[in-house]
């Protein structure tokens, strides 16, 4: 079922002409309100997902020709660098983000002009390891952080911690923490910052996390919502969708059938939910089994 498919059978339900302008954009809405609804009922298994931050290192110019475009090659003759797309396009033509250095000779930081292969110039100002990243657009809660290029763990920390360790913050190394930082401001996205500053540009941190659905908009239409909703909930957000519309319209015994369709469709997949993850079910163990530590041998054995 695409999204379009879901809002012209909610507007059947609701008795509404599904090709009237104003009636598929409330009904739109509406399928999207539902979804929010339906997935805030349960920590669902099609929500959790896993995203992929690049390390970059922020070049300040000034005095830039031409526009800097991701993918293009930075060099100012001695040193080359990819640029890398910005956390914030507003930032541009200030902030250039570059990963994977190569030298021609030494490796010094970037200085003086600066060619972008697309033909744009500037002047350097400065370089530091990038502070801050972005984090995927539908990233509602982060769960866990790994640096993958050296195979270790991050941390999640907090500012207090950071200011603890290091008030200025520009301590340069190998990343051990990351450190929530609310939302961009122009995109809206979670942001993230890492401590040390990450020393070592184009590495990959990957990060395991809860997702949230992003508002269907008419691009969305022809897409199929399997992309974002697992089937067996698709007809629940559709009844759900037609009871709020209903609502609007002071139908309320219409209302509530849908609601109750919407419900039988969520309990089964509540049902497939508890056990996505294998056999969640637990033995009510004995009394013995509850009271004290026990320390198992696992292998080999113990001596006194």
């Amino acid at each position: 079922m695409t999204v379009q498919e879901a809002y012209e059978l909610l507007l059947k339900r609701v008795g509404l002409d599904e090709t009237n302008t104003t009636f598929v954009n409330q009904g739109r809405l509406y399928l999207n309100l539902a979804a929010k609804d339906l997935a805030g009922l349960a920590d669902w298994w099609w929500l959790y997902k896993q995203g992929t931050l690049t390390t970059t290192h922020t070049l300040t110019v000034s005095g830039i020709t031409g526009t800097i475009v991701a993918g293009n090659t930075i060099t100012d003759g001695t040193k080359t660098g990819t640029v890398a797309a910005s956390y914030d396009a507003t930032n541009a033509p200030t902030l250039v983000y570059y990963t994977n250095p190569t030298y021609t000779s030494g490796t010094a930081d970037f200085t003086g002009a600066l060619t972008e292969s697309g033909g744009a110039v500037a002047t350097t100002v400065s370089e530091k390891p990038t502070r801050q990243y972005q984090l995927a657009s539908d990233v509602l809660m982060p769960y866990s952080w790994r640096d993958e290029s050296n195979n270790r763990v991050l941390t999640i920390a907090s500012w207090d911690e950071m200011d603890r360790a290091d008030a200025n913050q520009d301590q340069e190394s190998d990343a051990r923490w990351i450190i929530p930082e609310g939302i961009d401001s122009s995109t809206g996205y979670q942001v993230v910052a890492v401590f040390p500053l990450h020393d070592t540009s184009g590495e990959t941190f990957r990060y395991r996390y809860y997702a949230f659905i992003a508002d269907w908009t008419s691009a969305n239409d022809s897409t199929e919502l399997a992309r974002w909703v697992p089937e067996i909930l698709q007809p629940a957000i559709v009844y759900a969708g037609a009871a709020l519309y209903q609502q609007e319209k002071g139908d309320e015994d219409g209302a509530e059938e849908n609601r109750k369709e919407s419900d039988r469709q969520v309990d089964r997949a509540l049902r497939v939910n508890s056990t996505m993850f294998g056999n969640r079910r637990r033995r009510r163990l004995g009394e013995a089994a509850t009271t004290g530590f026990r320390f198992y041998v696992q292998e080999g054995s113990l001596t006194a």
